[in-house]
C-alpha cells in the first residue's frame, strides 16, 4: 500500500465481507466505492421502494464519508446506477434533498443488477485536499 493512501472501512455501516473499502484516499482525491439502501445493522435492503432506497443510501454514503473525515459537501463527482430509468424523477428528487447546488458532476446508468436486489446504487470521487 503506497504510503500516501488511507483505506477507510466504515465500522457504521453493515460488515460486509466482501473485499473492498468504502472509501480510499489518495492524496487529494478520495473515491467511495459502490453504496445501496441496505440497512446497517444487518444488511439487509430497507425495502423494495426506490426513494426509501434513495434515501438509505445518502445516509450510508454520509456514514461512510463521515468516518472519513469528510462529508456530501467534499463530493466532486457521482455515478448513479439505476435497474430502471422510470425511477429517475424519484431519485433526482432524493438527490436534490440531500445535496446542494452546486451539484457535483454526475453520471447516471441504467444497469441489468445490483447488489442485493437494489434499485439504485452510487459511487463517488471526493475533494480530500482539506
Amino acid at each position: 500500500m503506497s504510503s500516501n493512501r488511507r483505506h477507510i472501512f466504515s465500522k457504521s455501516l453493515f460488515q460486509s465481507s466482501a473485499p473492498f473499502s468504502h472509501v480510499v484516499i489518495a492524496g487529494n482525491v478520495g473515491y467511495v466505492s459502490g453504496i445501496i439502501g441496505q440497512r446497517q445493522d444487518n444488511g439487509a435492503l430497507v425495502g423494495a421502494d426506490v426513494r426509501l432506497q434513495a434515501q438509505a443510501m445518502f445516509d450510508n454514503l454520509g456514514t461512510a464519508l463521515n468516518d472519513a473525515g469528510f462529508s456530501l459537501a467534499d463530493l466532486v463527482a457521482t455515478r448513479l446506477y439505476l435497474l430502471d430509468y422510470a425511477d429517475f424523477e424519484t431519485i433526482n428528487q432524493v438527490y436534490r434533498e440531500r445535496l446542494n447546488s452546486p451539484f457535483p458532476a454526475r453520471t447516471t446508468l441504467q444497469v441489468a443488477a445490483l447488489p442485493l436486489g437494489a434499485s439504485v446504487q452510487i459511487d463517488a470521487t471526493i475533494d480530500a485536499s482539506k
